[in-house]
């Protein structure tokens, strides 16, 4: 699910498919970091909620999955921020802004 919403707000910028992530991060005011963050925990690890084979080996931990659905809420928010109010000034999501993650 995590991995399906990350996806759909890269989408949502449009082609070229090489810089969807940076140009999301911009339209929707999220450090990249975030996203970057979420699309490494989403595709290396998840044991049996793991999107990828090669993920299943190593499970979340509970700080890894309370981050995960503290940044899905974060985006699914912004996203309705920004489509309420698209030239709007919204702060910045950051890591800072999540749950600590060891």
């Amino acid at each position: 699910m995590a991995y399906w919403c990350l996806t759909r707000v890269e989408d949502s910028v449009g082609d070229p498919p090489q810089g969807r992530r940076k140009r999301a991060a911009s339209k929707y005011c999220i450090d990249v970091q975030v996203l970057n963050r979420l699309g490494d925990l989403v595709s290396e690890k998840g044991g049996d909620d793991a999107r990828k084979a090669r993920g299943a080996s190593t499970p979340y931990s509970d700080a890894e999955r309370s981050w995960i659905d503290a940044t899905v809420k974060a985006l699914i928010c912004r996203l309705g921020e920004v489509a309420n109010a698209p030239g709007g000034v919204h702060q910045k999501i950051t890591m800072a802004d999540l749950p600590n993650l060891p």
